[in-house]
């Protein structure tokens, strides 16, 4: 696996790469669920790149940047386990030559406004514009995106198809450990306790969706939503829970795309999920 520290390097290796080649943006702290994206990365294309970057465009002022996990050492053992070609580690230098605050960023379309647009207003923002950075300096033929976070997955693929990007996008089913709770960086935030009632935001999730296939009304649904989290998690806080459609649009009835999509914060912990309604329209790994 060729370690690539800078932009000068990552394009000369690029290159010099004549198959199709496919690239897997992570923040690091890699886990099971990244290594799944990685696996659907190698069937698809010919080239794995992954880069690791902890960006701070992603991050609001009282945010958990400088606490954010950067265990390197391990995450580079990982990938090379897991047969990467190449892995990039940029700095902040390398991706925002004169500092984020001042540097052109990506306006994110109507459905970045909402959900976890409204509770971090320029997350999304940061998201596009490093990925978009990313994209322009690899040139891939895709990119490997996990749905646990579906809505930034969305914004990402229309961002890539208004700017006339031809880069396939492919959506990866949530990876969940034995309880059904969604793997995550952040989990390992969560104590032994606050991880055990975590899991009951994916029961929650069922429960909407068994109650969804004889009642069709969103507010009916969400109720249940809301008020199983708060039987089951005391202390917990729903940041939001809604369902929409694939183009993050709220739903006042279940539609064949519709989808659950929450984010409860456990203690300083912010966890988020989703879960389609209808199954025949869940992401697949192939």
């Amino acid at each position: 696996m060729i370690q690539i520290k800078s932009v000068e390097q990552l394009k000369l290796w690029r290159q010099s790469q004549l198959g199709s080649v496919v690239i897997v943006p992570t923040m690091g702290a890699l886990h099971s669920g990244h290594l799944a994206l990685i696996e659907v990365a190698k069937r698809r294309f010919d080239v794995v790149l992954v880069s690791i970057f902890v960006n701070p465009g992603q991050f609001g002022p009282r945010e958990d940047f400088f606490q954010y996990p950067r265990p390197l050492h391990a995450d580079l053992e990982n990938l090379q386990h897991a047969g990467v070609d190449a892995v990039f580690l940029p700095t902040d230098q390398d991706i925002y030559p004169n500092g984020y605050r001042i540097a052109t960023r990506i306006k994110v379309p109507i459905m970045g406004k909402v959900l976890c647009g409204k509770s971090r207003p320029r997350f999304f923002e940061g998201v596009c514009s490093v990925v978009l950075r990313l994209i322009q300096l690899s040139r891939p033929m895709g990119i490997v995106l996990g749905e646990k976070d579906f809505q930034q997955l969305q914004i990402i693929k229309e961002m890539l198809t208004s700017l006339f990007y031809e880069v396939e996008v492919i959506g990866v089913k949530t990876v969940r450990d034995a309880t059904g709770l969604a793997l995550s960086s952040r989990n390992q935030y969560l104590s032994s306790d606050d991880r055990r009632l975590s899991a009951e935001i994916y029961h929650g999730m069922l429960l909407v969706r068994n109650a969804s296939i004889t009642n069709h009304r969103v507010s009916f649904l969400r109720h249940i939503f809301f008020q199983y989290i708060t039987d089951k998690i005391p202390g917990s806080r729903i940041d939001y829970a809604d369902i929409v459609d694939s183009r993050i649009r709220r739903l006042r009835v279940i539609k064949p795309d519709a989808r659950l999509i929450v984010a409860v914060w456990i203690e300083k912990t912010r966890l988020i999920d989703n879960l389609a309604l209808r199954d025949q329209f869940e992401l697949t790994n192939d």
